[in-house]
């Protein structure tokens, strides 16, 4: 802007004393070029070229700011242009853990670069924290507003928002848990701790500070700084006094932390896109006490390891006699339940022969009382069908008198009567009277005796021998 003022000025000198540039020679040229020039000096500087990768916010001369966050050509009145890239990345020197050194970032990729931050666990032991975060700004004109308002320039917003928010982040993550949990099991625990704290609000967290007094059971593990004596929970002293520093996290109803307050990032509208935790390098002392207490864990596996051996050992002795054993009982089980598999097929064979036999008399039984049952049918149908042809014959008999029997009777009876008078004596000289010839030898004659006959033997079955009309 004051470039703009000194040109403007400058010109407006020009423009008053060009009657006389003009008496010198070539003055006219002279003038119009410096006219020319000047121009374009107060056209770039009331407007400028806008990058995709920033967002700008314009401060005119006359007051007044607004924002631009589209890239191409903008009006900035020659006023006071301050850009903010609209993503932020900061990050830690890279730790190389092989080489033991560290090397910086790219810091075309990164906007800042700081040292590796110092944290302490909640057992006091210290390590260098190594991250990369990445972070993006609002593209609201008011909330832009508010940061330009805030920090007025983005190295004071990085030194003034983003370090300060990281570093209490990795402090805050390391206090939830001691340096022997984040080696062995909650790493990503605290992962996950450095990024929720980033973006939502700090833990809160408050130390207490307990004195236990009697005989200790075991050595006590101390994790601390020179000249500060510092037991965790889980560490027993040998004295009879054991002081222990703990780090207690509040907790809500519903298991998770309890938050100091408003996020300072949320507060200006700024996401946190990555929050990721590179390394965690001990410190010097805590890694030779790590080391040492790795060294008496081998020792102690290594021990255990023998005993165990020796144990296995024994144990394998006892189960080779223990085998032969059972062997020699196996086979003796063997031959034992041989006998008794065949004691148990013969018995089985008697029971199953036993069992065919009174399967056979029981089936002998009752093919018995079947054919017993169809004699007794077979009679009682005779016997059915004697009495139907009695009753058949009976019923003949009432119909026609016993005509067909009374018929049969009579010619029975004279059947036999004529073969009686054919067997009679007749005298070969008859004397006598003047009657037939049968009267003369005392007899009757063949009709009147048939007549007769017949007369009696149809009196006697009552027949009737007369056509009746």
């Amino acid at each position: 802007m004051f470039v703009s003022i000194v040109v403007i000025l400058v010109m407006l000198i020009l423009i008053l004393f060009k009657n006389r540039i003009f008496e010198f020679k070539f003055g006219k040229q002279i003038f119009t070029v410096l006219m020319i020039v000047f121009s374009g000096v107060l056209i770039k500087g009331a407007f400028f070229i806008a990058d995709a990768k920033y967002s700008y916010v314009v401060q005119f001369p006359w007051g007044g700011k607004t924002t631009y966050t589209t890239n191409g050509f903008h009006f900035s009145g020659w006023g006071i242009i301050r850009d903010y890239p609209k993503t932020i990345a900061l990050s830690t020197k890279n730790f190389n853990s092989e080489k033991g050194k560290t090397d910086y970032d790219d810091t075309s990729t990164v906007s800042g670069i700081i040292s590796p931050q110092l944290i302490r666990f909640s057992d006091a032991a210290q390590a260098n924290l190594y991250f990369m975060t990445r972070f993006q700004l609002p593209m609201e004109e008011v909330a832009l507003l508010n940061i330009d308002q805030q920090f007025g320039s983005r190295e004071a917003l990085i030194n003034n928002l983003f370090k300060p928010s990281v570093k209490s982040a990795g402090i805050n993550s390391a206090r939830l848990m001691s340096i022997q949990e984040y080696i062995t099991k909650r790493g990503s625990d605290f992962d996950a701790f450095f990024y929720d704290q980033l973006a939502n609000g700090l833990f809160k967290t408050h130390v207490e500070e307990k004195r236990i007094y009697g005989e200790a059971t075991s050595p006590a593990k101390v994790l601390g700084t020179d000249g500060e004596l510092v037991i965790s929970k889980e560490s027993v002293s040998n004295r009879s006094e054991m002081r222990i520093i703990e780090v207690v996290k509040p907790l809500e109803k519903d298991g998770k932390y309890v938050r100091q307050g408003t996020n300072d990032l949320s507060r200006y509208s700024i996401d946190v896109v990555t929050a990721k935790v590179t390394y965690v390098d001990p410190s010097a002392k805590v890694k030779n006490l790590i080391s040492k207490q790795r060294d008496a864990e081998a020792n102690a596996a290594l021990a255990e390891n023998r005993v165990r051996t020796a144990v296995l050992e024994s144990k394998a002795v006892k189960a080779e006699g223990a085998k032969k054993v059972e062997e020699t009982r196996a086979k003796m089980l063997a031959a034992q339940t041989e006998k008794i598999i065949a004691a148990e097929t013969i018995k089985e064979e008697s029971i199953i022969e036993n069992q065919r036999l009174l399967e056979n008399k029981r089936l002998e039984r009752e093919t018995a009382i079947i054919d017993l049952e169809k004699a007794k049918l077979e009679a009682k149908a005779i016997k059915e069908r004697a009495d139907a042809e009695a009753y058949r014959k009976a019923e003949i008999l009432k119909a026609d008198n016993a005509l067909k029997e009374k018929l049969e009777a009579w010619k029975y009876a004279q059947n036999v009567w004529a073969h009686a008078y054919s067997k009679r004596a007749v005298p070969s000289t008859v004397f006598g009277s003047s009657g037939s010839s049968n009267e003369a030898y005392g007899g009757i004659s063949a009709s009147d005796f048939m007549n007769i006959l017949t007369v009696k033997a149809a009196k006697d079955l009552s027949l009737d021998l007369n056509v009746k009309k």
